[in-house]
Parts: structure tokens; sequence; C-alpha cells
């Protein structure tokens, strides 16, 4: 369902006017609602027969890859005196082929990004600054009735943020910006629940944790890409990331790599040649690995890709090998996560602890079960709020995606199936169509959230 069928299905449920202050259908992905308690009853028996699950403000609808959401707020949550309330619905807009959804008055308007401002901490966004471009546009006057308003909404210092934005893009409100967002917050902690809802943001400190895990070919970057493309629209802040250091050998320079494997062939045992373990495992826990040009030509041919063998070492020597790596993986986990973007609420790991024990385990442990590594991995990596293994069959993998050798998934497989349970992953069938993938992930972490 589109959001004009959506607004329209509302509307025509509607007996009293209810305030679209977000985006207009059907230029908005979605509907910000503002209803009195008559409409806001209507509103939510009508959105729960429809299949629409609530989390907080936020009603959300999953569909393959695609997400419907209407963000329903109650009219006492903004604070308003009942005759500034009253006033916000009387003077608001029609909108044009809806009955009861209508639009903030042009002075309103204003307002209402004030506020915005002042939430997002001294920021005016493009949405904000063309929405009161278009407030301007329709009454010049708009400006001024906001200013002679702002004492009833408490918005005073917003106003003055938001002028010293509108005349210079790019610039700082200052100190200002910080009475601003103060003056917000002590008008919502007056409002009914307001106080809990602020206290759970400013909880909020860091990012809670989503790992998608898999042999390679297993479908990982598709789902996560997915998941964050629902979040967005859902107003949840996310942030993909690919451990590159769980390419531990293939991003060193060739002469370095060629350097590396002279000293693992000088430790080697002796009379030994490379582990039979690692006989066809690749230097990634997921990524694609160019071995030598002979192998990556071999595989455009059709044939499976080579990849040399790591020399088998002394259990001393195997076992500081595989810390140091495993060190390393829990490292860049940590690393993935700072490079998230400021206010970023999901960090979603295309590969995670699973993917990096199973890798330690098979490229570098030569069999040996590694107890020591892999602990230091699950204790040492942040517990994600949703794990997910991808289970897919090794034939099916490769048949998706040919870097690696069938044999070479089919013994990670072994391992993934071996430690999915330690890490608490939940096993999905990853050779369901994509799209019912897509909606029952995103439907478990949307609704998991805090």
């Amino acid at each position: 369902m589109t959001a004009p069928e959506l607004a329209r299905a509302i509307d025509g449920c509607l007996r009293d006017r209810v305030l679209v202050f977000g985006s207009p259908p059907p230029q908005g992905g979605d509907l910000d609602l503002l209803a009195r308690a008559p409409e806001l009853g209507i509103i939510t028996r009508h959105l729960a027969r429809e299949g629409f699950l609530q989390r907080g403000l936020t009603w959300a609808r999953f569909s393959g890859c695609t997400v419907s959401s209407v963000d329903l707020v109650p009219a006492e949550h903004w604070g308003l005196g009942q005759a500034e309330l009253r006033a916000l619905f009387t003077e608001a807009i029609p909108l044009d082929g809806f009955s009861s959804l209508v639009l903030p008055s042009p002075h309103h308007q204003i307002l209402i990004a004030a506020r915005r401002v002042a939430r997002a901490g001294g920021v005016l966004d493009d949405r904000s600054r063309a929405r009161v471009q278009a407030a301007l546009s329709r009454d010049p006057d708009a400006w001024r009735l906001a200013d002679e308003r702002a004492p009833m909404w408490n918005a005073a210092a917003a106003m003055r943020v938001l002028r010293t934005l509108w005349r210079n893009p790019g610039g700082s409100p200052g100190a200002m910006g910080t009475v601003a967002l103060l003056e917000l917050a002590r008008t919502l902690a007056r409002t009914p629940g307001g106080r809990q809802r602020l206290l759970r943001a400013l909880g909020r400190r860091r990012p809670a944790v989503v790992a998608f895990s898999g042999i390679d070919g297993a479908g990982k970057s598709f789902q996560a890409n997915a998941l964050q493309e629902c979040l967005s629209h859902l107003g949840v802040e996310s942030f993909v990331v690919w451990p590159p250091a769980q390419n531990v050998l293939f991003q060193m320079p060739p002469a370095l790599k060629s350097l590396l494997r002279g000293v693992l062939e000088g430790l080697a045992k002796p009379g030994r040649g490379s582990a039979a373990a690692g006989g066809t495992s690749s230097d990634s826990a997921g990524g694609a690995e160019s071995a030598d040009s002979r192998s990556g030509e071999a595989a455009m041919d059709g044939s499976e890709p080579v990849f040399p063998d790591l020399p088998s070492q002394q259990p001393v020597v195997m076992h500081l090998l595989a810390m140091i790596v495993a060190l390393v993986q829990v490292l860049s986990f940590r690393r993935g996560a700072r490079s998230a973007p400021r206010g970023t609420r999901v960090v979603i790991f295309d590969r995670y602890a699973l993917d990096a024990i199973v890798y330690v385990r098979h490229r570098w442990g030569h069999g040996q079960p590694l107890r020591w590594q892999c602990r230091l991995i699950r204790d040492l990596a942040r517990r994600p709020l949703r794990a997910y293994l991808l289970e897919v069959a090794p034939e099916v993998a490769y048949a998706r995606k040919r870097d690696f050798p069938v044999e070479n998934l089919r013994g990670r497989a072994n391992l993934y199936s071996e430690h999915w349970q330690s890490l608490r992953a939940r096993r999905v069938d990853g050779q369901r169509p994509r799209a019912e993938l897509c909606e029952e992930i995103a439907r478990d972490v949307w609704s998991s959230l805090g």
C-alpha cells in the first residue's frame, strides 16, 4: 500500500480534522499525523485491522523488502494549551482530495520547523528549509505571525535559532541551540508520558548491533542493505559495516604477502607442506580473494577457483598466529562500529563474530578447535541485538557466487553449524525468497528495538 492509498483509507474513517505535519501525500513516503483523542482511536483501530505493528508512536507494516509507516502522535504530546491547540487545527489548510486530513497553516508550519531545528540540536535540514520557503511563499506575513505565537508554543529560542540558520545556511546557532533544545525538553517533559520519553531518548548511548553471518553466497550483503533501507524509511538511522580485517592476508600488498608466506614456510613443521584442513580455504571470511592470475583465469573459464594453502605450523606457532588474527577480528568490529555517523541507532554487520570464528578455525586452525581464540572473539565482540545465520547449501551458494570452491564452502558450513548456538544466532533458511526474508528480518529487528 502506497502512502497516498494509506492516507485515503485513513481519511475515509475520520469524522474530524487530523493534521499532516510531515510531507503530505503523494510527496512523502510515510505519514506523520497529529490527532486528538477521538480520531486517535479511530486511526489506531484502522491500522491494527490492516496488519500494522506498533512500536512507540510509529506504526509499520512490512511487505517484502518495503515498509509502510505512520507516525501517529497524540495532540497532547506537543504541550500546547487548549486555545493554541484548537487554533492549530482550526487554522489548518485542507489537503486537496481529502475531507479530514489537513496541513498546518503557514505560520504554524514555521513554528513546527523551529521545533524540528531545536530537536535536531540546531540543524536546519533541506526538507525543513523547503517547508519554511513554501510557508513564506503562501503567506509572506507567516514569520511575523509565528513570532507572535512563539511564546504560546514555548518556542521563542527555537524561533531565534531558525531565523539565524535561515539567514545563514550552514551557520551555527552556538549556545542558542542548546537553549532552544532545553526549552523544548521542558515543554515536552510536562506532557503525558513526556518525562519517560525524554529519559529513553537520553538513555540511547551506543547503537544496537545486528549481525548477518553465513558462507559466501548466502545473501548477507543483500539482507544487510535491505534492512538498512527499511530502518531508514522508519526513521531509524542505521549503518552497514563490512569488517575489512576479515581479509587479513588479502589486504596486504603482494610483496608483503609473499614475505609472510616465506616466513610461514620457514616456520612450517619439518617435512610437512600445506595444511589439509586449509586446502581450499580463502584469506577472507566472506569476501573474494584473487590468488594468482592463473587461478583467476580458471574461475572465469567456469572451473573452481584455486587458492594456495597456508603452511602447517608447529602447535605453538599456530596458536599464536590464530590468537593474533582473532584479536585483529575483534578490533575490526570495534573500528567498524566507531565509523558509524553520529546519531546512528543500529550498526548492521555484514559478517560478525560467528564469521570470524569460522574464518580463524578454517583458515588458521589446521583442524584444531582453537577454544581460546574462539572464546576471545565471542567474549570481546559486542553482543548483538539480533544475529542471523543465513543457511544455504554449499552447492547453492557456489551457484550464486563462484568465489570459493565447493569443498571450501562445505568445510565452513560445518563450522557454522558447530558454533551458531554459542553465538546466540538465529538460523534462517537463506534459500527462501529474498523478499520473504527481508520482511521477516526487518519486522523482527524493528520490533526488538528499545
